[in-house]
């Protein structure tokens, strides 16, 4: 039973670098199983810790991640026999 109150205490003492790092993996997108910079990101900050550079590993599990620009086509594609304009309902005729 100690040892799971230490275990809480322990959590809870890291709250806040534990939320940031949760943030951070979120922030990051990968998808499931590929999550590999997050991997990265907290077995640095694990082995940081490990060899007791406690404020290097908070620093690694705090840092905020590069999340890449979204870059959208400037222009949309036109498909034949559908259309986008309002009141244009010549394709859905035609399937009538």
């Amino acid at each position: 039973m100690d040892s799971r109150r230490g275990a809480i205490a322990g959590i809870d003492a890291r709250r806040e670098i534990l939320i940031a790092f949760s943030d951070r993996v979120w922030s990051l997108a990968e998808t499931g199983l590929e999550e590999k910079e997050s991997a990265a990101a907290l077995q640095a900050a694990l082995e940081a810790e490990k060899n007791g550079q406690k404020d290097e590993a908070d620093e690694i599990i705090s840092a905020p991640a590069y999340v890449p620009p979204v870059v959208l086509p400037k222009a949309t594609p036109k498909v034949h026999g559908i259309s986008s304009e309002a009141g244009d309902v010549s394709a859905v005729q035609e399937r009538l």
